[in-house]
């Protein structure tokens, strides 16, 4: 298929994946973007070209240690993602009409679900849903006060 641009923006429309624009529409509502391993993409970066994982930003911990109060701050959550191609669950496939949206744990149900409510009008497309037990449990190395 030839492709006829004739302009800059034409041309970085055309480059330009599924991920980047959910990315950026995540962005917009204040969500971190992860890649693969749930690590945080910067924000200069690409996300993956098949997926989008979604961080939330938690409150920090209130710590003291030796009488002196501070503030830590947390890991963002990873409460989900978004796979655009390449991934198969339950014999669903994701692809250009169809997207599939992981969500880790019941609790993060209802947010994910808005989210995936938007971005599919958004986009046009279907989203499946699909919720997994999340049973990952954070622990910080060289941490003083538990």
């Amino acid at each position: 298929m030839e492709q006829n641009i004739s302009s800059l923006n034409e041309l970085l429309s055309f480059l330009e994946n599924n991920t980047s624009k959910i990315a950026r529409e995540l962005r917009k509502e204040g969500y971190e973007i992860a890649g693969h391993m749930e690590v945080k993409v910067p924000q200069k970066k690409q996300p993956p070209y098949d997926m989008v994982g979604v961080l939330r930003k938690k409150e920090p911990i209130k710590k003291k240690v030796f009488g002196v109060s501070y503030n830590k701050a947390q890991r963002k959550d990873c409460i989900g993602k978004i796979w655009t191609n390449n991934r198969e669950i339950n014999g669903i496939e994701a692809n250009d009409k169809r997207w599939i949206a992981e969500i880790y744990g019941p609790e993060n149900f209802i947010e994910m679900d808005g989210l995936s409510n938007r971005l599919s009008s958004l986009y046009g497309v279907q989203i499946s849903k699909f919720v997994y037990r999340d049973s990952r449990k954070e622990r910080y190395i060289f941490d003083l006060a538990s």
